[in-house]
């Protein structure tokens, strides 16, 4: 129990510490864009995530698209953990700049679904807490950094986080480093 609680407050000062930079923007939590898609990938040099047929909360602020929250029966490969999971949902952060080199995203279609609105608000109160944040504003990640909080029916909550210097991972339903 204490080494999970020094585990958890560590992984906090660090996340805490690369966000110490990034400015803070304001989310309008009450008009989030939906949308469904064909399909949704994040690539980066060292995670692949893939969905198919899903459904998607924006995450905007004065700067522009700064993640989104995914859900669907979706992979992610980790390749330097050598992890390949199933995945039901997952949060994404990352710099606007550099929402066109990490996501890709095929027939993007506006919709309106409060049911998955409702379900991604009561998510998001907990997940979008865990990266780049101030509260439920957002802090903008620097470039080229970002934040991953995916669902894995086998390994439950896990926070993949790189920043220029450094990849974290985080197991939140075990509260301990990976």
């Amino acid at each position: 129990m204490k080494k999970s609680i020094i585990t958890t407050f560590f992984l906090l000062i660090t996340v805490f510490c690369f966000a110490q930079s990034n400015k803070i923007e304001a989310v309008d939590w009450l008009h989030p864009k939906i949308f469904k898609a064909k399909s949704f990938t994040f690539k980066s040099d060292s995670v692949l995530f893939e969905s198919k047929n899903c459904k998607i909360l924006e995450i905007r602020t004065l700067s522009g698209i700064t993640g989104y929250f995914v859900e669907s029966d979706a992979t992610i490969q980790i390749k330097t953990k050598g992890l390949n999971e199933k995945c039901s949902a997952a949060m994404f952060r990352f710099n606007p700049a550099d929402v066109d080199s990490l996501i890709q995203i095929k027939n993007l279609e506006e919709i309106q679904d409060d049911a998955f609105f409702n379900k991604s608000l009561k998510v998001l109160k907990s997940t979008f807490r865990h990266c780049y944040h101030s509260g439920m504003d957002a802090m903008i990640p620097d470039k080229e950094a970002y934040a991953i909080d995916f669902f894995s029916p086998r390994i439950g909550e896990v926070l993949v986080s790189r920043n220029e210097k450094e990849i974290i991972y985080y197991n939140f339903t075990l509260r301990t480093k990976m």
